[in-house]
């Protein structure tokens, strides 16, 4: 407001919601330490210095006319309750309790008698409550008790530290809930004390458990309207009890709170718990979870406060008294607001050079405001300073900001820094945000938020990706085209060569056949020529003819497998061994005193050559000639088992061997034939000869 000779003065609306009863109606006793209305309407004001009464009629604040100064000489008076029957009661330090009566205009004072059980606990006394039964409860710094205003006595009420196993006897205040339970705040922690059985529940604070009270000091416990308890701690903030699951959730000041130390707690007809705390006082709205703190700034005259001293009257005025008296407000009249912007831009420089309005940089709002900037690849350095036209508390206001797409997480600079710099951005798009906050923590939403697109140079454009995409695909498929013909053509030869081979196989088969079918023919001649011995010597005759037709028939045997093996590529380990199989019954098929063992231990799917295979055959059907035709053998064993990379095939059998007239072994080419069948193939082959145990034949072929 400008005047006309006394300069400019500020007018703030807002700090006119809070009014203060100070030492201008209280006196020198401006602390407030207790407050209460009446039945009758009049308002009662404990200080440090005795109790101060405001009636309506007469709009001053006196002390009550049948009290004379010296009743509370040097007495705070710590709490102040009026019971149902009218009579307005007292507690103090360290003066104990006193009760007045309006009816008879009279004080009674209560304090502790050693000698006396049934007096009053101690003299220091923090809170004093009314119970739905009718008893008086008293907290103070010995321990809880309670006063019958029948029997005029005093009972000790012992609560125990579950933990420690020791008594808590500094006890600060009390309340009722709407199960009639009292809630019973210590230093220790809080009980819930059921007053029909006279049992309770402790809670204290417990380090590893984030569900436990947040602080071991309680100054107070509240109820709202959906049932839960509110706490005030000494030190850890709020903590909320819900007696459903037990469990208790905390809130402090890195949620909001002004501050930690908490004295009272009350709700106002909106559902928002109103907090008087060490630091102002703070509002909570359950529904957003959000505070809303008010200090000095917002028209307090005082910012902390004292416990027990909170009040609300019948018409939901409330106050809070401390060190400076007592704030009175209406909290419906208190609605905070949405903070509007007041966010500008100082300064823009790019490439350490400050812009100018109309830049082109600038394509959306004013350079104080930009909406939208965009920088070519070439503009590598971007500054931008920001300030708040909030010039109430300057000096108070702190700011965060960040680059969402860069770095999404809010950067808080110190000492009110305004300037945020960023250097060789990459190409893209970006989200510049700044907000602010006040002394009180409270953060207003992205109040500034300019949107940063830079510009790739041309060979990282889409189109340039695009055309060398297609160039780069383009030659990929002639790379692919170019390699698969090669492979094509290698195949075409791979096939030609076995083409080349089968060709190969397909003459030595005709050879074998040829010279096979000649020895055969020389048999039948043979045959023809025994024919001629039947008129000389019929047994000669018929031996040499059953020589003939055996050996021919091995003959074309041979023959037949030995061009099946060779027109295939391959052949099964199961396929050789049935093959073994079949071969070896039908040479014991007239040897009914023999018995055979075919043991097959090798993995599924082994494969082998058809030239291993047929020499493998060929030398088990040698070995087994040798054992039926050479030895006494009664039992024959063929194993067939892989072993570490190596094919083992074996004929055991428990003969022993057969001798000539002459006292010497058969001779004869087998075991040099069969050596060589295992040379050729690569094979070891290995001959075990003993005249009481019988032979063992081993080939060891390596399966790679």
């Amino acid at each position: 407001i400008g005047m006309l000779r006394n300069g400019v003065r500020k007018y703030d609306p807002a700090k006119e919601v809070f009014h203060t009863i100070d030492k201008k109606y209280l006196g020198s006793d401006g602390v407030v330490w207790s407050i209460l209305q009446d039945a009758k309407g009049e308002y009662w004001f404990g200080t440090q210095r005795g109790v101060y009464r405001f009636r309506k009629d007469d709009t001053r604040f006196q002390r009550p006319a049948p009290w004379k100064q010296d009743v509370f000489n040097n007495v705070m008076i710590s709490d102040i309750l009026e019971d149902s029957k009218g009579g307005i009661w007292m507690g103090s330090r360290p003066g104990g309790l006193y009760h007045f009566s309006p009816r008879t205009n009279s004080i009674q004072h209560f304090l502790r008698s050693p000698h006396d059980s049934s007096s009053l606990l101690n003299n220091s006394v923090s809170s004093v409550f009314e119970s739905t039964n009718g008893m008086i409860r008293i907290t103070t710094s010995g321990g809880f008790c309670s006063f019958d205003p029948v029997t005029k006595r005093f009972t000790h009420i012992t609560l125990m530290d579950s933990v420690l196993k020791k008594e808590v006897s500094y006890i600060l205040h009390v309340n009722e809930d709407r199960d009639r339970n009292l809630w019973i705040a210590s230093s220790s922690g809080v009980f819930s004390f059921d007053q029909r059985t006279g049992s309770y529940e402790f809670y204290r604070s417990l380090e590893d458990d984030s569900t436990s009270l947040s602080y071991a000091i309680v100054a107070s416990t509240t109820e709202d309207h959906a049932g839960n308890i509110w706490i005030a701690t000494l030190g850890g903030g709020v903590s909320v009890f819900d007696k459903k699951n037990k469990k208790f959730t905390r809130y402090n000041s890195s949620d909001g709170l002004i501050n930690d130390v908490v004295y009272g707690i009350m709700e106002d007809s909106y559902g928002r718990m109103w907090m008087s705390t060490d630091f102002g006082l703070s509002c909570f709205d359950p529904r957003s979870k959000k505070f809303h703190s008010f200090g000095k700034e917002d028209g307090l005259d005082f910012i902390e406060f004292s416990q027990n001293s909170f009040f609300k009257d019948s018409s939901g005025t409330m106050f809070f008294g401390g060190i400076g008296g007592a704030v009175m407000f209406r909290p419906e009249s208190i609605v905070p607001t949405i903070r509007q912007s007041s966010l500008v831009i100082s300064d823009l420089r790019i490439n350490y050079e400050s812009i100018s309005p109309g830049d082109p940089s600038v394509r959306s709002g004013t350079i104080t405001s930009p909406q939208e900037i965009h920088l070519t690849y070439e503009q590598q350095a971007l500054s931008i300073d920001f300030t708040s036209l909030d010039f109430r508390f300057p000096e108070k206001t702190s700011y965060a900001y960040r680059l969402k797409g860069f770095y999404d997480h809010w950067v808080y600079p110190s000492n009110h820094q305004r300037t945020a710099h960023y250097t060789h951005l990459p190409s893209g798009e970006y989200f510049f945000e700044v907000k602010t906050s006040t002394q009180k923590g409270e953060w207003g939403e992205n109040e500034l938020h300019i949107r940063i697109v830079v510009h790739p140079p041309f060979w990282r454009s889409w189109w340039f990706m695009l055309i060398s995409s297609f160039t780069v695909m383009g030659l990929f498929s002639f790379g692919v085209r170019f390699v698969s013909q090669r492979k094509l053509k290698q195949q075409l030869r791979e096939i030609e060569v076995q083409q080349k081979v089968n060709t190969e196989r397909e003459r030595i088969s005709r050879d074998l056949h040829d010279s096979t079918g000649s020895n055969i023919a020389g048999i039948i001649s043979g045959l023809n020529l025994a024919e001629r011995y039947l008129e000389t010597s019929k047994s000669k005759t018929k031996k040499t003819l059953q020589l003939l037709t055996k050996e021919a028939r091995a003959g074309m045997s041979q023959l037949r497998e030995t061009i099946l093996v060779l027109k295939t590529v391959e052949m099964s380990a199961d396929d050789f061994a049935d093959s073994v199989n079949a071969m070896i019954l039908k040479h014991l098929q007239f040897r009914k005193k023999i018995t055979f063992h075919l043991i097959r231990e090798y993995p599924h799917g082994l494969i082998l050559s058809s030239i291993q295979g047929l020499h493998l055959l060929r030398i088990i059907e040698e070995a087994l000639s040798n054992a039926t035709n050479h030895s006494t053998a009664r039992n024959i064993e063929v194993r067939i088992e892989q072993v570490n990379g190596t094919l083992s095939v074996q004929l055991s059998n428990d003969g022993k061997r057969k001798k000539q007239r002459n006292n010497s072994m058969l001779h004869g080419n087998g075991i040099p034939n069969m050596k060589r069948r295992a040379e050729e193939i690569g094979a070891r082959f290995s001959l075990e000869s003993d005249d009481r145990t019988g032979s063992v034949m081993t080939v060891s072929l390596p399966i790679p």
